[in-house]
């Protein structure tokens, strides 16, 4: 007959009753706050259901240990991401660096490592911004070591040494084996003409890491500023022994020698921290600088012979020592061409 019912429904229409009344007090409750059955739970006719207190204390119980799952992941997450973001910096790709460090301080702004990579990474091209990163990181973390040696960078970064000096001079008080900090403590001492502070800080840090031919680098760059030749290349010596194929310790190893007129060993060290051209052009500076201009001649002829990219440079060079030997005895060298420092040659950065 039509409209009629199933056989058995008029027996089951007081069920379905009760179980769709359920639902609707299910559905309200869920709206008030209530928990309701996960994933994987069926609802079953509410007069069947297991008492709700009991049922409430499951749900709470699945809900902690969900909410626990998934700060561990998160967790994880920001580790991951970065990692990620470190790997994109070391290889070059800066831009998607800064996004990476970026999304993982969104996700996490209690953590302070993506902002602390963000700052390193802005010290160079933007040292302004990379003050105001570690500002901010010093505001919300006054005892982290890494953020006041990161906003004493920015300072020397900037040209800023009594304010780089005292934001170094902090981080090593929190952490006096940052070798972070007392790189860059000793480059500011050394810069503020306080030998015996760079010697204290640099003598630290070759305790903490005897094998780093960074740091017995920069030993030697701060014995050649104080005119401690000998000792420069004592540890410049130390530093191409460590770490062979670093031009920067080979070039600052062969102006330490050539201050000492020991003109043929520092041409030997300039070829082996570039080509053939680099080294006349560098011991052209040597002679320059010592005023032999004859043998500055011969070395940036030389260069010009030899195979490289630099020859309108030295053509500047050598016009500069070819002036300087035809001018009057007592006028000296120029002091703004002639005299260019040999390439590569500076500090290693602080790591």
């Amino acid at each position: 007959m039509i409209g009629a019912r199933p056989l058995g429904e008029r027996r089951g229409s007081r069920e379905k009753s009760r179980f769709r009344r359920g639902l609707r007090l299910a559905w309200l409750g869920g709206w008030l706050g209530l928990t309701l059955a996960g994933s994987g739970c069926s609802w079953m006719p509410w007069s069947q259901s297991e008492p709700f207190g009991a049922y409430r204390e499951q749900q709470d119980a699945r809900r902690d240990a969900n909410e626990a799952a998934q700060r561990d992941r998160a967790a994880r997450t920001i580790e991951d991401r970065i990692e990620n973001a470190d790997s994109l910096r070391a290889s070059g790709r800066m831009d998607r660096a800064v996004w990476a460090y970026l999304e993982a301080y969104r996700r996490d702004p209690g953590n302070p490592l993506p902002l602390e990579r963000l700052g390193f990474m802005q010290l160079t091209p933007d040292p302004p911004r990379a003050q105001i990163t570690f500002e901010e990181l010093v505001e919300e973390q006054p005892e982290r070591s890494t953020a006041h040696a990161g906003l004493g960078l920015a300072f020397y970064a900037q040209g800023q040494l009594e304010p780089a000096r005292e934001s170094l001079e902090r981080a090593v008080e929190l952490d006096p084996e940052s070798p972070l900090a007392l790189s860059g403590l000793a480059a500011v001492y050394d810069l503020l003409g306080l030998p015996d502070e760079a010697t204290e800080a640099r003598e630290s840090l070759a305790t903490l890491r005897p094998r780093d031919s960074r740091v017995a680098n920069n030993m030697g760059v701060s014995r050649m500023l104080q005119g401690n030749y000998e000792g420069a290349t004592e540890s410049l010596r130390r530093a191409v022994q460590l770490d062979p194929r670093n031009p920067t310790s080979w070039n600052n190893l062969g102006l330490a020698l050539g201050y000492q007129e020991r003109y043929d060993e520092a041409l030997d060290a300039f070829r082996q921290g570039g080509d053939e051209q680099s080294a006349q052009n560098n011991i052209g500076y040597l002679y320059y600088r010592a005023g032999r201009y004859d043998e500055a001649i011969n070395a940036y002829e030389a260069a010009l012979l030899a195979d490289g990219n630099q020859k309108a440079r030295i053509l500047q060079n050598l016009q500069a020592a070819l002036d300087a030997r035809d001018a009057p005895p007592d006028s000296g060298p120029s002091s703004t061409a002639g005299g260019d420092a040999p390439d590569d040659s500076t500090p290693a950065s602080p790591d």
